[in-house]
């Protein structure tokens, strides 16, 4: 895979040494997020707003949690577009034929080789109903993924997205020395950490212009490459920088 040149993303942001640490554990799991981590939802949900609309919608644009809802208000659409712009995240047809980042794979491949495949889960927030198509497109999109390690919630689940997956985390952190959970949302990262697992390194790659207004001693936040595609590409490059011990990155102008 060809890698190209990058020059401003924005910089890791975060304690490098504890991150370096944590990803030379031998003891560890790794949580992925599906939707804005391995699956570029987004793109696929923004678009069919924007053919829908006719408004420029982007990726790189979303600033909120219900970006499409509040530019269709802004946009004074009818009430009808209004009350349904954020349907298709919840449409398991749709979210089933988002592409994948262009690093995903390379990503998992990564901490699969490293760690083991039994090592590495998809904890995503989606609902029950997806947990089929959900397996389709792990299985199809990223094949080094252990399908069978996809967490989701379960048809008589009371818990929403965020409790899910705290609880989740919860179960996992007496079992291992480190857990890696890695979410594009700021809310369920801030939820994480506020949830008091001293043993849980999260990493946030937000979408859009989406910022973390919160700090945390195990908050890592690390930007996306801004062609679109190519979001994960610096995850990647500071996951296989930290565990191949390529560059000296403690000390960043």
């Amino acid at each position: 895979m060809e890698r190209l040149n990058h020059k401003d993303f924005e910089k890791f942001q975060g304690d490098w040494n504890l991150f370096t640490k944590v990803l030379n554990t031998k003891n560890i799991i790794f949580l992925y997020d599906l939707d804005g981590i391995l699956a570029y939802s987004a793109e696929k949900v923004l678009g069919n707003f924007r053919d829908r609309t006719g408004i420029d919608v982007r990726p790189y644009k979303i600033d909120s949690w219900e970006y499409l809802k509040r530019v269709a208000i802004e946009n004074k659409l009818t009430q009808q577009i209004i009350d349904t712009s954020e349907d298709d995240w919840y449409n398991s047809g749709v979210m089933e034929q988002a592409r994948r980042y262009l690093y995903a794979r390379p990503l998992v491949k990564l901490t699969v080789s490293k760690y083991g495949a039994e090592r590495n889960f998809a904890l995503t927030s989606r609902p029950s109903s997806f947990k089929e198509s959900s397996k389709r497109w792990l299985i199809k999109e990223i094949p080094k993924f252990p399908v069978k390690n996809l967490l989701i919630r379960e048809e008589e689940s009371s818990y929403n997205g965020s409790e899910f997956k705290i609880e989740k985390i919860k179960d996992f952190s007496p079992l291992v020395d480190w857990i890696v959970f890695i979410d594009d949302s700021t809310d369920y990262v801030r939820g994480v950490l506020e949830s008091g697992i001293d043993n849980c390194l999260a990493i946030n790659v937000p979408q859009g212009v989406i910022k973390p207004d919160f700090n945390h001693e195990h908050l890592i936040v690390i930007g996306r490459h801004p062609g679109q595609m190519q979001s994960m590409y610096p995850l990647y490059k500071y996951i296989d920088i930290a565990i191949n011990d390529k560059y000296d990155l403690s000390h960043q102008d």
